[in-house]
C-alpha cells in the first residue's frame, strides 16, 4: 500500500472549490501579464517603436515585448499598478467557473467515455456521437459562464483602460458595476459579449473537431489523446484570437475613458465595424505574439 492509499478522496464540490482555488492564484500570478496584453489588445503604446530587424532580415520597428512593457507601467505606477483591476479579473474568473461547472455537472456522464477510457471497443457511430456529446455539454457551460460573467469582464478591461487617461472610475467591484450602468446602462454590462462569445463557441468546434480527426485517422490512445487534446486546444485558441481583441475594444467602445476617445481609439457602431476597421489596419492579431518581439504592423502593412 502506498502513502496516499487511505487519503480520503474529493467529493465533487471539494475538487471543483480545488481547480477553481489553484486557477485563480494562476492568474493571480501571471495578471501583469494579462495586464499588458489587454492594454495592448486596446492598442496602447507608450513606449515608441524602433528600427531593427526581423528574424529573417528585413527591415522591421520593433515594439517592446511583453516583459518591457510590464517594466514600464511598474516604473510609472510601482508594483501595485502592474495590479490594476485584478480584484475585477478574480471576481469574473470564479463566477464564470462556478456558473461553468453549475452547467456541466447537472449534465448526465456518458457512458461512451466510461468505455473508451477503459479501453473498450466502441462503434465509430458511438464516438462521434461522444464528441458532439463533449462539444455540447462544454459549449453549454462556456457560455453561460461568459454571459453571467460578462458585465465582471467589462469592469476588469475598463479598470486596466484606466491607465491610458490615468482615471480612478473603476475600482471596487460594487463601485465598478455602479459606475458601468451611469456610464452605458444596462446595454453596458454586455459589451462585447457577442464576439466573446463567438471565440469561445468556434473555439471549442474547432478543437472537438480537429481532436476528433487526429484521435480518429492517427491514434486512438488515451495519451496521444491527451496530446492532441492540449495542442488543438493551443491551435483554437489562436485561430479565434481576433474576437477576443474586438471584444475587449467593445468592452471599452462608449465610455467616457480616455482609452475610448479619438485618437486612442475611434467610435464604432458595432463589433462587426470594430472587426472591419481593425483588419483594414492589419491590427487584429494585436498582442498575439507577446514574449520575445512584437513588430509595428501599422507602419509596416
Amino acid at each position: 500500500m502506498g502513502p496516499n492509499d487511505d487519503a480520503p478522496a474529493l467529493n465533487p464540490a471539494d475538487r471543483v472549490v480545488t481547480k477553481i482555488t489553484l486557477r485563480s492564484f494562476a492568474q493571480f500570478v501571471f495578471y501583469p501579464v494579462e495586464y499588458g496584453r489587454t492594454l495592448i489588445q486596446l492598442g496602447h503604446e507608450p513606449i515608441a517603436p524602433w528600427p531593427g530587424k526581423s528574424w529573417s532580415g528585413q527591415p522591421r520597428m520593433h515594439l517592446p515585448n511583453i516583459f518591457q512593457y510590464v517594466g514600464h507601467i511598474k516604473a510609472r505606477d510601482g508594483m501595485p499598478g502592474i495590479f490594476r483591476g485584478v480584484k475585477l479579473r478574480l471576481v469574473e474568473h470564479v463566477v464564470g467557473q462556478v456558473a461553468y461547472y453549475v452547467a456541466t455537472d447537472s449534465l448526465p456522464p456518458s457512458d461512451i467515455e466510461t468505455k473508451i477510457d477503459e479501453g473498450k471497443d466502441v462503434t465509430e457511430e458511438e464516438r462521434r456521437r461522444w464528441y458532439l456529446e463533449e462539444f455540447l455539454k462544454a459549449a453549454s457551460g462556456r457560455s453561460l459562464a461568459v454571459i453571467v460573467s460578462h458585465p465582471f469582464h467589462v469592469c476588469a478591461v475598463r479598470c486596466m483602460a484606466q491607465y491610458i487617461g490615468q482615471e480612478t472610475k473603476y475600482g471596487s467591484v460594487f463601485g465598478s458595476l455602479r459606475e458601468l450602468y451611469r456610464e452605458s446602462g444596462v446595454l453596458g454590462f454586455f459589451s462585447g459579449l457577442v464576439p466573446r462569445l463567438l471565440a469561445d463557441i468556434c473555439q471549442l468546434a474547432i478543437w472537438h473537431s480537429l481532436t476528433y480527426a487526429l484521435t480518429t485517422y492517427v491514434s486512438r490512445e488515451r495519451e496521444h489523446r491527451d496530446i492532441f487534446s492540449t495542442l488543438m486546444g493551443l491551435v483554437a485558441s489562436t485561430c479565434t484570437y481576433p474576437l477576443l481583441v474586438v471584444s475587449n475594444c467593445m468592452c471599452v467602445s462608449g465610455s467616457g475613458l480616455a482609452a475610448a476617445q479619438y485618437p486612442n481609439m475611434r467610435v464604432y457602431s458595432s463589433w462587426v465595424d470594430c472587426w472591419r476597421n481593425l483588419a483594414g489596419e492589419n491590427q487584429l492579431w494585436r498582442g498575439s505574439s507577446i514574449m520575445l518581439w512584437r513588430y509595428d504592423t501599422r507602419v509596416f502593412k
